[in-house]
């Protein structure tokens, strides 16, 4: 039993050793492009805040071996060494490969590999136009040594340990199917609200860390299932008629005065800028718009203080949606959020980024988990450097970077 257990732990931490050490492979390839003024520290924290991608994408990998170890209970570990072998040489293959054009394509793309470079295959004829035959082979060489080492070190070391595996109770079996079982908490991230997502690994104002921080082959999958939405369902004009209406919402006269709000205030004596969201609150409780008097006293008091917007409303029923609308004004979208896109949001307009620009001290404080559908890589993205959530997590301070966030 023993020999099992042990096997099942090597063969996990195999694949996490193997992405961990991926991320200085990636910093050192894109040393002189992206890495300039890096410290020791910053090559540390890269790793360090990759693990949850590290630990999760493993997870996936070893459901089929754990189970496979199960049914050696039963099957003579010989068949089962085999069937290992094969499936670690594919996953092994993948791997590889993965990195590998992940490793080129950044240079172009400043985005670690998603399902992007699938949409080429349609045109296969143009995209080998812009091929540089040099650059192939170099990748494919270094693709070839790659996969060489990591399947000669997980033969050697790891699958060989299967030959000491000594008939065993059938009872045992169901301390391996837990075994199995315990997958769930990398896979998932454990069992808070937040499920596995890239926004997890973000952790810098320099963006070149949190791309090198993500793991590219999770990173890969996790873009493979967004590709199934479609807005075929969602088409109730015309796109000339949809242009019109869209463009009629979004007129401005430029002749119109620019309404001050505040009086006073010179830009030596910045006013504290404080914008409070509230989720699923409705009007209908609110007095100042017309819902009954008495439940929100204080909000109706500083409508008539402040400024009131009788005319605005939710872009969504869900937080990431609501969120993302209210501080990048981005239009909701049917089936998905701009939010779980963190390579786009990275380009989009921020009113933290606005603030940071007017040297704000910026931070965001949300009631649930800041990891929820990829909200820590969106606030991040957005200029923000201290966030507190449930998860009593704050944004590091990076005593390791000698360098002023801007």
């Amino acid at each position: 039993m023993l020999q099992r257990f042990f096997f099942l732990l090597k063969y996990y931490f195999f694949f996490v050793i193997i992405f961990v050490l991926q991320k200085p492979l990636f910093m050192w390839f894109h040393n002189g492009k992206f890495g300039a003024g890096l410290t020791a520290g910053d090559w540390f924290l890269v790793m360090k805040n990759g693990l949850p991608l590290d630990f999760s994408m493993s997870g996936y990998i070893c459901v089929l071996p754990f189970l496979f170890i199960v049914a050696s209970v039963w099957v003579s570990p010989l068949i089962i060494k085999k069937i290992i072998n094969i499936y670690t040489c594919i996953i092994l293959l993948i791997v590889t490969i993965i990195f590998s054009v992940d490793l080129d394509l950044y240079a172009f793309w400043n985005f670690r590999l998603d399902s992007t470079p699938l949409a080429f295959l349609k045109t296969p004829e143009e995209a080998s136009a812009s091929f540089d035959p040099a650059l192939i082979f170099r990748q494919i060489v270094i693709m070839i040594a790659y996969f060489t080492v990591l399947f000669f070190i997980c033969k050697k070391f790891i699958s060989n340990t299967i030959n000491k595996f000594c008939e065993i109770k059938w009872g045992y079996s169901f301390v391996l199917i837990f075994l199995s079982a315990c997958l769930f908490l990398p896979i998932r991230g454990g069992v808070s609200d937040a499920v596995m997502n890239v926004g997890w690994v973000y952790f810098s104002d320099n963006m070149f860390l949190n791309h090198a921080a993500i793991n590219p082959f999770w990173n890969f999958l996790a873009s493979l299932s967004k590709n199934e939405i479609s807005d075929k369902h969602y088409r109730f004009f015309s796109e000339e008629e949809a242009g019109n209406i869209f463009d009629s919402l979004y007129k401005s006269d430029t002749n119109s005065e620019i309404c001050y709000v505040l009086n006073n205030v010179s830009e030596k004596q910045k006013p504290n800028v404080i914008l409070v969201v509230l989720e699923s609150f409705s009007a209908n409780v609110i007095g100042s718009l017309g819902g009954e008097s008495d439940v929100t006293p204080n909000l109706n008091r500083l409508s008539k203080e402040g400024v009131l917007f009788s005319n605005f409303y939710a872009a969504s029923f869900r937080t990431d949606r609501g969120v993302s609308a209210i501080m990048s004004a981005y239009p909701s979208q049917p089936q998905s959020c701009i939010m779980k896109y963190p390579a786009k949001t990275e380009n989009l307009p921020n009113i933290g980024k606005t603030l940071k620009r007017a040297d704000y001290d910026l931070g965001f404080y949300y009631g649930g988990d800041e990891n929820f559908t990829n909200m820590r890589s969106y606030l991040i993205n957005g200029g923000f450097r201290r966030i507190v959530s449930s998860t009593v997590l704050e944004f590091p301070r990076l005593a390791f970077q000698k360098r002023n966030f801007r």
